[in-house]
């Protein structure tokens, strides 16, 4: 009887475990995964007429997005290291379903433009608990009124440690009077994100 305890027990402690792994996602089953609101990835702060949006990013969808396709295991593997030190997210900002940059003013405009295009830096960063990590590198295309939202792909360094269980994005004030903002992630949703198959 024993005997047959020792080898049942294990068996079912397998077996549930197996179930509780998370199947690798496609590209767009990421993408869906990560626009799903539930799953902790996507925050949206409403001020006037404008939509603020940060959703993170997985470095799996960058991966995928320069390796285009192409079945090689040294570029997969040399992509993964490269984009694994960072969190990335996307800051989408959105005015009456349009752009954010402001029209009608070009003096407002231009500094505007001049303020996303390359002094971000100045205006956002993460804390984690007591630690304030700077922009390490963020990517800001102009899409000439084209777009629905104004898109900034932000890269944050990647601090490891039990006690960091928030990420919270600080967006201070950079011009178009939105006030200061921040969006509140838990490291726990950024760090259990399904992986993705690559072919």
């Amino acid at each position: 009887m024993k005997v047959g305890l020792i080898i049942v027990v294990p068996l079912v402690v397998l077996t549930l475990l197996q179930s509780c792994t998370k199947q690798p996602l496609s590209e767009g089953e990421l993408k869906k995964y990560v626009q799903e609101e539930k799953h902790g990835l996507k925050k949206t702060i409403k001020t006037g007429n404008y939509n603020l949006t940060v959703t993170y990013k997985p470095s799996d969808l960058l991966v995928i997005q320069e390796l285009s396709e192409r079945k090689d295991t040294v570029l997969l593997a040399a992509l993964q290291r490269k984009y694994a030190k960072n969190h990335y997210f996307i800051l989408s900002i959105q005015r009456e379903g349009k752009e954010a940059l402001p029209e009608g003013d070009n003096n407002k405009f231009s500094e505007v433009l001049q303020t996303i295009s390359f002094r971000m830096g100045d205006h956002l960063n993460i804390t984690m608990n007591k630690d304030t990590i700077p922009l390490s590198d963020y990517a800001f295309s102009r899409t000439f009124g084209m777009a629905t939202s104004t898109d900034l792909l932000l890269a944050f360094e990647k601090k490891r440690g039990k006690e960091n269980k928030v990420v919270q994005i600080n967006l201070n004030e950079f011009g178009l009077d939105l006030g200061n903002h921040s969006f509140r992630f838990d490291t726990e949703a950024l760090e259990n994100i399904p992986a993705v198959t690559y072919w």
